[in-house]
């Protein structure tokens, strides 16, 4: 997160503004921001990540993932909107859409520079709105991923899986391994080879 515009934004300014090459630019209350790029890894686990829920949800089209998706969070007093890594959506097809609606399942993958953030104000957005039912926050540079589910009562506390573990998706309806999440980055090996610091910072 980085260089914010002067003035408020609406959604509507938000979705129509063209920024600079390939910069992604969320809204945070009514600021448009522009994101650091990420490292590579953060993408090969999007990827991954996107590839499991493809599978998943093979047989129950209309429900789909989609990758880079623009998500409101509000509009008033000041409005927000992010854009997750990936969004599971069982929404009808709309081609004039221009973004998600009813989420049900929101992955972010996590930047050390962004991951206190993600995991408080992000989480909390995320749990506020009405259709989503699951919230996984995944680690770019360690094997852990925090997922956080709406029961019957509401929301329970985000439970930590970590390194060889698996977790049940109820969106999904699969069992997910960490072991095919992280499989193409160096965490994914039992020992990580050549100059690959699993502390350095990914933004």
């Amino acid at each position: 997160m980085a260089r914010a515009l002067e003035r408020l934004f609406t959604i509507e300014d938000w979705l129509a503004y063209q920024g600079e090459g390939d910069t992604r630019y969320e809204l945070l209350d009514g600021r448009i921001v522009a994101m650091n790029p990420p490292k590579v890894w953060h993408g090969t686990i999007a990827n991954e990540i996107g590839a499991l829920c493809r599978e998943a949800l093979r047989d129950r089209f209309p429900c789909r993932a989609l990758q880079g998706a623009g998500l409101e969070i509000r509009r008033k007093p000041k409005a927000s909107a992010y854009v997750p890594d990936i969004v599971v959506t069982c929404e009808p097809i709309d081609e004039n859409r221009h973004l998600a609606a009813e989420p049900r399942l929101v992955v972010e993958v996590l930047s050390p520079s962004t991951d206190r953030y993600d995991q408080t104000r992000k989480l909390a957005d995320y749990q506020g709105l009405p259709t989503v039912e699951e919230v996984w926050l995944v680690m770019s540079e360690t094997r852990v991923v925090l997922q956080a589910v709406r029961g019957a009562e509401g929301w329970g506390q985000a439970q930590a899986f970590i390194g060889e573990a698996s977790f049940h998706s109820p969106v999904l309806g699969v069992t997910v391994a960490l072991a095919d999440i992280y499989r193409f980055t160096p965490l994914g090996r039992s020992e990580p080879e050549g100059d690959f610091d699993p502390t350095a910072h990914d933004d």
